[in-house]
């Protein structure tokens, strides 16, 4: 089965950087420079597909909403707010917690509390532009989520330790209900387990880069 988020060299072509938000590694500036566009599927028969959304995107502190895009179903359920833990998350269905997420701006990482088990997710690259981590569920394996657009770091994809995207996520800025797609392929996050987790990253990964915006945008 091929990978429907394979890279395609031919098809990319960088952008200037202007975000103060969004940096590059040195180290890898080259690297960073050739990161393609991934291609997407027309349909989502291959991946599990869930809506992302914010009842006040502005602010500190909000309900983050994850449902199902195909039948509409909330699925979980995310207080976020400034006082630690930072975020904490439900299921919609059983309405217990499963999760807790606490944000470290300055030391540049996120301690996740996953069904009793901790997960930790650090920073790497110039300004903190990627997230990495050992995943629980997956063997722990070294997944790694990375910007796919420079002028905007909340467009990711979520690289396994081969460099194959495995899921990804794309935001939506329009109107006042912000959020975005989250997308993940069946053929390497194979278990709810897994997907839950991805989940769950994936929604901290995200506040963490916006926490990030907000108090630069305030400063």
């Amino acid at each position: 089965m091929r990978n429907i988020f394979r890279r395609n060299k031919d098809s990319y072509t960088p952008t200037e950087p202007s975000s103060k938000f969004i940096g590059e590694n040195p180290t890898t500036s080259e690297q960073f420079q050739k990161l393609p566009e991934a291609e997407f599927p027309e349909s989502t028969q291959d991946s599990r597909c869930l809506r992302v959304q914010y009842d006040d995107y502005w602010s500190h502190h909000t309900t983050i909403r994850v449902l199902a895009s195909d039948q509409d179903v909330e699925k979980y359920t995310v207080d976020a707010r400034l006082r630690k833990p930072q975020m904490t998350i439900w299921s919609s269905s059983s309405g217990a917690e499963i999760a807790t997420a606490i944000l470290h701006s300055f030391k540049g990482r996120i301690d996740i509390t996953i069904n009793g088990q901790e997960l930790t997710i650090e920073s790497n690259g110039f300004l903190g532009g990627q997230h990495s981590y050992n995943s629980l569920t997956l063997h722990g394996e070294k997944l790694n989520w990375r910007p796919r657009k420079k002028l905007d770091d909340l467009n990711m994809v979520l690289l396994n330790n081969t460099g194959m995207a495995i899921a990804r996520f794309k935001p939506d800025y329009r109107g006042n209900i912000r959020g975005g797609t989250l997308e993940m392929l069946n053929q390497f996050i194979t278990t709810d387990r897994a997907a839950e987790e991805t989940v769950i990253a994936a929604l901290a990964v995200i506040r963490y880069k916006e926490s990030q915006r907000m108090s630069a945008g305030s400063g």
